[in-house]
């Protein structure tokens, strides 16, 4: 199966918390944690990006700098594991993935922000 991007949920405390909430520095903000997730593509022209679509739902794509397009998603990326303290492997795609936006806006982020990436 062919992937070109994936669907983004933010979890605040647990509670799924939807993107047209965030100010537009809170949103850079959570934008930049979540690409840093995705950015060990060392020398390529191709790197992992968020993008809004017309509903506001976050979406991450591979996206071709050299051709201006993006590419479908590697499936090595699709099945990496992460590790979180000395037990803790999560599924970069399908689990609730810890991450902590630098704060740039006037309200400061909970302590407990998750993101999840889903097959659109």
């Amino acid at each position: 199966m062919v992937i070109h991007a994936l669907t983004i949920t933010v979890y605040e405390n647990g509670v799924e918390y939807p993107t047209s909430g965030y100010s537009g520095q809170e949103l850079a903000a959570l934008i930049e944690a979540i690409e840093d997730l995705w950015s060990p593509t060392y020398h390529s022209d191709r790197r992992f990006v968020v993008v809004e679509d017309d509903d506001d739902t976050l979406l991450l794509v591979y996206r071709d700098d050299a051709f201006n397009m993006d590419a479908p998603i590697p499936d090595e990326w699709l099945k990496k594991t992460i590790r979180f303290g000395l037990k803790n492997d999560l599924k970069l795609v399908g689990d609730r993935i810890p991450i902590r936006p630098r704060q740039l806006g006037l309200s400061p982020w909970p302590a407990d922000v998750k993101v999840a990436f889903h097959p659109e």
